[in-house]
């Protein structure tokens, strides 16, 4: 038996959900992550204003010092869990079990494959509803880390009253069916809400007024943003760029996000000095997140924007954020071919390159065929601009409010409430 599906389709959505009743009393949705940074993009901007918006109460439990300003609705408060490495957060759940069931919770909200594993005590001690926010997929990822995860889903997440995710099983096409990575559990008492990571609205209207144009007679600028990492393309990106730098042309990388792993920021400042490209890189962030201001800025400098991966996520159907962020500034870019990707880029602004066969010369050529055609810029750009007014979070929340209502509803209906 296949999971009840929410998604942006009418005709995958149950009902008009009588939720008035639902709403006499303020509920409560307590929102956790050990794992997510407090001022997490997709949870503090998109999921909590929407819940804010919709009734309710929202409690953000996250690390996080307890002074630290969190620019959240006035309905919704920050509960600073403590900062603590990957074994010690494992062995702490019991203890944070007990500190989130003593919250007079309506629902819960999880971030994190970890949490799953206190999921059932959450609904006993509490009787609340309880929700698993599926971030990223793990088909295709390799390592034992990616393995765990995938068990851990496979055993808790049937036992989950919901379930979030971010993508379909075919993102140029969402009516066609379920999302990725569900197929073999076992959904068939699970509601499945697919919530696209789409641009809240203000951040949509900034990008949108961005209006740079390349220039054949200067330096080409290759813009990357998001989570920096070398299955993320880091040593394609490098390679590409000094692949450029062979033709002639003068070409800066500007890398926009954080570096988690000190081992690969020290590795690649040693390839940037020894291939001499120092001056022909810079980072934002690298340390720490960029900000969303320092995204929108450099997008608006930037010729065409890059998301390169190897070949180990081939499987991956997430749609990064940052394919988005490029559309809606009308900005190019260019993406590994993977399967899904390459069918959402399709007049949509992108460019795709073979990743099996990956040829830095051959990207470098694609990457100046852009910048050096108006025409195809142009083209390119005004596919973007287009597609974008898609993907905006004000389609993804009505999937996230109704998942919420229907849940709360069948829980008022059963008499345990």
């Amino acid at each position: 038996m296949r999971p009840v599906l929410l998604t942006l389709s009418h005709r995958f959505l149950p009902p008009d959900v009588p939720d008035e009743a639902l709403r006499q009393m303020t509920p409560t949705a307590v929102h956790v992550s050990t794992v997510h940074r407090w001022d997490d993009a997709r949870i503090t901007r998109r999921e909590i204003p929407t819940l804010c918006a919709a009734g309710y109460h929202v409690v953000w439990a996250v690390p996080a010092e307890s002074d630290v300003s969190v620019d959240l609705p006035s309905t919704a408060r920050l509960e600073a869990l403590p900062e603590l490495p990957a074994w010690r957060r494992w062995l702490g759940l019991p203890s944070l079990a007990r500190r989130l069931a003593s919250i007079d919770a309506a629902v819960f909200h999880l971030h994190d494959p970890e949490l799953l594993l206190i999921a059932d005590t959450l609904r006993r001690r509490s009787n609340a509803i309880v929700i698993y926010d599926k971030h990223e997929y793990q088909r295709g990822r390799r390592g034992v880390k990616a393995a765990l995860i995938r068990l851990v889903e496979r055993i808790a997440i049937p036992l989950v009253d919901g379930l979030v995710v971010v993508d379909y099983s075919d993102p140029a096409n969402p009516a066609t069916g379920a999302a990725p990575d569900l197929d073999d559990l076992a959904l068939s008492e699970v509601k499945v809400a697919v919530v696209p990571n789409y641009l809240a609205e203000p951040y949509y209207e900034r990008l949108s007024e961005v209006d740079s144009r390349a220039s054949a007679d200067r330096e080409i600028r290759l813009v990357y943003t998001g989570v920096v990492a070398g299955e993320r393309g880091l040593w394609m990106m490098l390679d590409m760029l000094e692949a450029l730098h062979r033709t002639g042309r003068a070409a800066r990388l500007v890398l926009v996000g954080i570096c988690f792993r000190r081992a690969e920021r020290e590795e690649f400042d040693r390839a940037v000095n020894r291939r001499g490209l120092r001056e022909c890189v810079e980072q934002v962030g690298w340390t720490r997140y960029a900000t969303a201001d320092e995204v929108a800025r450099e997008i608006a400098h930037a010729d065409v924007g890059l998301m390169l991966m190897d070949t180990s996520y081939r499987a991956w159907s997430n749609i990064p954020t940052k394919f988005y962020e490029y559309m809606a500034s009308g900005l190019p870019y260019v993406c590994t071919a993977y399967p899904a990707w390459s069918r959402f880029v399709q007049g949509r602004g992108g460019v795709v390159i073979d990743v099996d066969r990956f040829d830095p010369a051959v990207a470098a050529r694609t990457v100046v065929g852009i910048v050096d055609s108006p025409a195809t810029r142009s083209a390119l750009s005004d596919q973007g601009r287009r597609a974008s007014r898609q993907f905006l979070w004000s389609r993804s929340e009505f999937a996230l409010r109704t998942l919420y209502a229907q849940l709360r509803f069948e829980r008022s209906a059963d008499g345990r409430s």
